[in-house]
């Protein structure tokens, strides 16, 4: 058995063990919704597709739940931006806003091998992602809970052919 002991005093005062570890658990909760949010958009981006091509396909007119589509389809690519950034841009050399992505990686990226802890600015990138995401999560709840499923229904109640994810009709 031996005893590690600490041969110098740092000159900056870290974070301490707790402290790191809070703000390490809080970082791994946030990106796991971020997460979370990457594959609720592409099955939401999937059952749109999936209701397009049902209205392509019926004799009645849907145009009204075309445009709902479409514009859900707009507000996804928002929020998929607000998210990740802008590929097409950034190949370009421009410079995007920050994104959900940018700002929890550079918490996340500061502190993955610091003994240190979170700095201010790591701190503040979290907060930045937090903030950005919180209302990025409540509007996908809703479009997930409430939306899509009102919106399957329009389409089931107007006779839409059956499509891979639906219930079997009688």
């Amino acid at each position: 058995a031996f005893d590690v002991e600490r041969r110098y005093e740092p000159h900056l005062k870290g974070s301490t063990l707790a402290e790191g570890m809070a703000f390490n658990l809080a970082l791994g909760e946030l990106s796991g919704r971020v997460s979370a949010a990457r594959y609720v958009m592409r099955d939401l981006k999937s059952d749109i597709g999936k209701m397009e091509k049902m209205i392509s396909r019926m004799s009645v007119d849907m145009s009204q739940t075309g445009a709902q589509l479409s514009a859900l389809k707009a507000e996804l690519a928002d929020i998929d931006e607000t998210l990740y950034g802008n590929d097409a841009r950034e190949e370009l050399g421009g410079y995007g806003q920050h994104t959900v992505s940018s700002w929890l990686s550079h918490a996340m990226w500061g502190v993955s091998s610091s003994s240190y802890g979170p700095t201010a600015s790591h701190r503040d990138s979290f907060s930045y992602a937090q903030t950005l995401f919180e209302p990025i999560q409540a509007r996908l709840n809703v479009i997930t809970e409430a939306e899509i499923p009102a919106l399957k229904a329009a389409l089931r109640t107007n006779g839409a052919p059956w499509t891979l994810g639906q219930p079997i009709g009688n």
